[in-house]
């Protein structure tokens, strides 16, 4: 948008500061959220693993839920040019892309230690990994006690370990597994 100054020939045309879309205003409020949310959810998890899982998906369905409105809205107004179309459609799916680059960046040094952890106790891993079977699954204990729970890294050769049997999970931990991520070699998984 432009502002006509002046009179007869000695106009001049002055640009306006582009300002946020209403859309790209609720884009940078789902990313706060999801930021909050991850924050609460991670503290939550520590204390109690369900409810931070509640807060979790309540978020993420609200987040997807203004990015499906948002796109329906981008696609519906007539008053939007072509360029605030692809703004307004594209400020939501760019921010919940930008939450989940910045939360995979934010878990490399958790998988970094985790995987130098194992390095440094990899005669441990290697004495379980073989009185398991090379075929079988096999964990040692990384993080114990958070709180009433842990964190163990896991050799698991045919499944992912929250697939594993409730059994053969609590024959590896003690208790159920959960929130695994692949590290070098194997898989840092929670459990409680």
């Amino acid at each position: 948008m432009t502002d006509r100054v002046g009179s007869g020939h000695h106009r001049r045309t002055l640009a306006r500061s582009p300002e946020l879309l209403a859309t790209e205003r609720t884009a940078v409020v789902v990313f706060c959220l999801l930021v909050l949310g991850a924050a609460l959810g991670a503290e939550l998890y520590r204390r109690l693993w369900v409810l931070a899982l509640l807060l979790t998906a309540l978020l993420w369905l609200i987040a997807l839920s203004m990015m499906i409105a948002n796109l329906v809205s981008a696609i519906r107004d007539n008053g939007l040019t072509s360029r605030e179309r692809v703004r307004s459609g594209a400020a939501v799916p760019l921010a919940i892309a930008l939450f989940l680059l910045l939360s995979w960046v934010a878990a490399l040094p958790e998988r970094a230690a985790a995987s130098l952890y194992l390095t440094f106790h990899q005669a441990q891993f290697a004495v379980a990994v073989s009185h398991a079977g090379p075929t079988q699954a096999a964990a040692i204990p990384y993080l114990e006690g958070v709180p009433d729970g842990g964190v163990a890294i896991v050799h698991s050769p045919v499944v992912r370990p929250e697939q594993l049997s409730q059994e053969e999970q609590v024959r590896l931990t003690g208790e159920r597994i959960h929130r695994c991520r692949r590290i070098v070699g194997a898989w840092l998984c929670g459990y409680d």
